[in-house]
């Protein structure tokens, strides 16, 4: 296969799994908009999920906070050097983007998106602030909707990351 065809593939198995993740939790009874919703959260989590997998072979360890070991080791401001990958440059940095990335997928494998159940402080103050800078996520009601969620700046945050750390 192609590396085109293994990331196609590994999208597509994103999408079963998200699929599968609406089916298992009952979100086939929700509106429309709310299932659109777990399955992108879905998505993002995935991708956190196999970034999480890349550092602990990166950094030789057991187990890795996404948090921690990734998004708090990025410097606050991008460095002028980086490339974005992404047009229009988005206004927040990579740090900002990935700590909102981080608090989407909290917000969603803790809380089904509502931020008033995310027990961590830290975690709670991350989801809550994560419509800043992820186009298209809304904050309703203490609930976070990533059903207009920009996939395209989540996924060139990744490629934007990957580029960083290899």
């Amino acid at each position: 296969m192609t590396p085109f065809e293994v990331r196609a593939n590994n999208v597509v198995t994103a999408i079963e799994a998200s699929r599968w993740r609406v089916n298992e939790f009952g979100y086939e009874d929700d509106q429309a908009s709310e299932a659109v919703s777990a399955v992108f959260a879905s998505y993002v989590t995935w991708l956190v999920a196999c970034e999480e997998a890349r550092a602990i072979e990166r950094l030789k360890k057991e187990r890795v906070s996404f948090r921690r070991d990734i998004v708090e080791a990025l410097p606050e401001a991008d460095l002028i050097h980086w490339d974005t990958y992404i047009q229009p440059v988005p206004k927040s940095s990579l740090r900002q983007r990935m700590a909102a990335i981080w608090g989407l997928r909290v917000a969603f494998t803790h809380s089904d998106g509502t931020l008033s159940k995310i027990a961590d402080q830290r975690n709670k103050e991350l989801a809550a602030d994560a419509p800043r800078h992820l186009d298209g996520l809304i904050e309703k009601d203490g609930k976070l909707d990533a059903s207009q969620l920009s996939l395209h700046l989540v996924t060139r945050s990744f490629v934007h990351l990957r580029d960083i750390l290899v």
